[in-house]
């Protein structure tokens, strides 16, 4: 999974069209393009959220591809497994701080 909604400049920007990245659609939209650019240089974080969210609807209406397949994430523990905090973009990096209680 990815947390940082900068992936929209890989997969969507005309600049990303392979070979240079992900845009495997060739989408082109210079709106959206702009905006990947705007919220990409934001810092103010509201400013940032409204250009996202503005971009996803573009995307939404526009649909540039459509996701057949996503991933279901299963995790199943142990109370001995402690520091175990759950991430829901579905990566696994929450392992790297989890720990296990050798005895209960």
């Amino acid at each position: 999974g990815n947390e940082d909604p900068d992936i929209f400049e890989y997969a969507f920007h005309s600049a990303r069209i392979i070979p240079n990245g992900a845009n495997r659609q060739y989408y082109s939209n210079p709106r959206v393009d702009a905006l990947i650019d705007k919220a990409r240089a934001e810092i103010d974080q509201k400013a940032r959220k409204r250009d996202y969210a503005e971009l996803q609807k573009i995307l939404a209406e526009e649909l540039p591809y459509i996701n057949l397949w996503y991933f279901d994430n299963v995790v199943v523990s142990s109370k001995r497994v402690t520091n175990l905090q759950l991430n829901p973009s579905g990566n696994y990096d929450f392992l790297k701080m989890a720990e296990l209680q050798t005895s209960p």
